[in-house]
């Protein structure tokens, strides 16, 4: 005497393509976001990262170099996502020079870089795990 019980896993198989199909465009999701966050940060290091040269509180004079961060995914798929932000496009070189530093060629002053790069990273990385981690969460509740 006892019970039998029986289970095909067919559509288990089908349930769970379904839950990594929904993880995997959650995850897209919080790549954008989190690589907006980097964006805004790295903004935000332009925006307050002067040099004792200017005298100015960050390395604005006309905006470009702040109006220029921008941000995509370029690639996603069942397996991975990827996305990058900072300066994509063809910028001017000049921009190299304030994120990395460099002696400037008339004062013979060092200039020291922001590094907007590297500071947005370990804030851009964290976001993306924050809700990465919720979305786990969800999917697999």
């Amino acid at each position: 005497m006892g019970v039998t019980m029986t289970r095909t896993f067919e559509n288990l198989g089908t349930g769970l393509r379904k839950q990594f199909s929904e993880l995997t465009t959650r995850l897209t999701h919080d790549m954008e976001k989190a690589i907006q966050v980097g964006a805004e940060s790295v903004q935000h290091v332009v925006d307050t990262s002067g040099t004792t040269k200017s005298g100015k509180a960050g390395r604005i004079i006309k905006g470009d170099m702040r109006k220029e961060v921008d941000s995509r995914i370029t690639q996603a798929s069942s397996t991975m996502v990827e996305g990058e932000y900072g300066w994509l496009e063809q910028s001017p070189f000049y921009w190299l020079y304030q994120e990395y530093g460099f002696k400037h060629w008339i004062s013979g002053e060092t200039i020291k870089g922001m590094f907007a790069l590297r500071q947005s990273s370990d804030i851009a990385w964290a976001e993306f795990n924050r809700l990465a981690d919720i979305s786990v969460k969800v999917v697999f509740r």
